[in-house]
């Protein structure tokens, strides 16, 4: 490994770190509670299995849609679950 590949492999894994954060931060803002639920259950970076039996299947559901939805993207903001 050259430097400079050193110098890029740090680099790189500390924006990645830094952009895990804010991007948590953003998530609590948009979806507040219910984020942090989710976020109670799983893991941040490598898998692991769950704390206790998970029963918001729904709740991932809906943030995997709203995050590929155009809604969100354009700062709609979430909408409650039914």
């Amino acid at each position: 490994m050259t430097i400079a590949h050193l110098v890029f492999a740090v680099a790189t894994t500390g924006y990645i770190l830094i952009a895990i954060q804010l991007e948590e931060r953003d998530l609590v803002e948009a979806y507040g509670n219910r984020y942090e639920a989710y976020r109670s259950q799983v893991s941040m970076l490598m898998p692991r299995p769950p704390k206790k039996p998970c029963g918001s299947r729904r709740l991932i559901r809906w943030l995997i849609h709203h995050r590929r939805s155009s809604r969100h993207l354009h700062g709609c903001g979430p909408t409650p679950l039914s």
